[in-house]
């Protein structure tokens, strides 16, 4: 009697055919990235490079006229790009620096319904309109206002933070805090607490556990809270307009303003692109200094 021969179990089924590979999965996305982002962006570099006074005609004339004349002028690259990028990090510097002790304050919270409680009240003050978060930061920090008033009170001299710097970078440091948080409170939780448990049990104190453990597993979330929060500043063009009160020469405002009130449309849109190229060198910056300090540590 010979003995039955082996079974093979079958292969797995794939959810796809083998004539449609995985990547056709990609194909809706792609397509409306192409059609909303690719091809109005090919159009605004059309504009930027279109000559003064002409209207913008695929592959028409070009020139460098507008990029010119935004980098050969002193004015622009230090009263409005510099400030633009200073405004912006210092704000999200202290978004970070806020932002991270409360996130991880959160993400360490054992008490399911209280975590939940904290993550609503983060989120709640997205529901709202900017603009009506930033008319309630206005309240707070007029001359005859509540924080004016206390630092009075306890002695401070009269301080000035509306239609100024402080007050952008207030304005941008609140609208900042909860994107941060919420990047940052899953990476928190997904630390291996194995290695900090062993950590401590050979002795390490609090501060070097922090900065050989904790911070380097969480750096990753970092520099991504920092990016969606640096974008976001850089490009603002409300909390600039209602707390700086059109003194704060940010370029997200110059652009609106040279687009629909001067409409000269080629000039803001090579302002535009000057600007993305500022974003992606301030990021590369920040993100090679963050590596090199986590790696020195």
């Amino acid at each position: 009697m010979t003995a039955p021969a082996p079974t093979t179990a079958a292969p797995p089924r794939r959810f796809l055919p083998a004539i449609a590979p995985h990547w056709l999965l990609l194909l809706p996305s792609a397509l409306i990235l192409i059609g909303l982002f690719g091809f109005p962006l090919a159009w605004l570099a059309q504009f930027s490079v279109t000559p003064p006074g002409q209207q913008p005609v695929f592959l028409g004339p070009m020139t460098g006229e507008n990029y010119t004349r935004f980098l050969g002028d002193v004015f622009y690259l230090e009263r409005i790009l510099w400030t633009t990028v200073r405004v912006s990090l210092l704000s999200c510097l202290f978004a970070v620096l806020i932002g991270y002790p409360l996130a991880f304050f959160v993400a360490q919270t054992r008490n399911q319904k209280f975590k939940a409680i904290l993550i609503a009240a983060i989120v709640c003050p997205l529901w709202l309109n900017t603009v009506i978060r930033v008319f309630g930061i206005m309240l707070l920090l007029f001359d005859n206002g509540p924080v004016v008033g206390l630092a009075q009170y306890i002695g401070l001299p009269a301080l000035q933070l509306l239609y100024n710097e402080t007050g952008v970078v207030i304005g941008l440091t609140y609208l900042a805090i909860p994107f941060f948080v919420i990047a940052m409170i899953g990476v928190i939780e997904q630390i291996d607490q194995r290695q900090v448990e062993a950590a401590y049990s050979l002795g390490a104190s609090g501060p070097y556990v922090f900065r050989r453990v904790i911070f380097p597993a969480t750096l990753p979330g970092v520099l991504s809270g920092f990016v969606l929060i640096f974008c976001i500043s850089i490009a603002s063009f409300a909390i600039p307009q209602l707390l700086g009160g059109g003194k704060v020469p940010m370029l997200g405002m110059l652009i609106y303003r040279t687009a629909n009130v001067s409409g000269n449309v080629a000039f803001a849109s090579a302002m535009s692109f000057i600007l993305l190229g500022a974003t992606l060198i301030s990021l590369a910056v920040v993100t090679l200094a963050l590596n090199r300090a986590a790696g020195g540590r």
